[in-house]
């Protein structure tokens, strides 16, 4: 998707409706480039104002007009800005800590299946086989 970067010249709320993930309310938004689109948001008031800079995207376009997603987050910095997850501005110390956590987490519950109570070097051992085990899976 291609964002553009601009500020908001004007917010209309158009009021809310029912979708299938609950009440959305929609928000007819225009630009500092001119451009002027449909956004829904989940709160009445968007987490956005005019004059804030942010990044849009046209998803669609129809004889109503044009659909945009609009973010206050730079895309391009942060893995994209409707990422999910990982990979959201997250640094690789803090990808490796939480992947070490989970290893153990998970060598320890593995070895609560067994019956078996680990030392710190068996621990560490198990929580390496863990994410060995992962990748394995990961490349396959």
């Amino acid at each position: 998707m291609d964002y553009t970067k601009t500020t908001i010249k004007h917010i209309v709320p158009e009021g809310p409706w029912e979708s299938q993930h609950g009440t959305l309310y929609a928000q007819k938004i225009t630009f500092a480039d001119d451009v002027v689109g449909a956004a829904n948001t989940k709160s009445e008031t968007p987490p956005y104002v005019e004059g804030d800079t942010v990044w849009y995207a046209v998803t669609s376009e129809n004889s109503y007009g044009k659909k945009v997603k609009v973010t206050k987050n730079d895309p391009e910095s942060t893995g994209g800005a409707f990422a999910g997850g990982a990979g959201r501005g997250q640094s690789d110390a803090t990808t490796k800590r939480i992947e070490a956590s989970w290893a153990i987490t998970t060598a320890i519950a593995w070895a609560a299946l067994e019956g078996s109570e680990l030392n710190e070097d068996e621990l560490v051992k198990g929580a390496r086989l863990v994410l060995e085990l992962r990748d394995t899976i990961h490349q396959a």
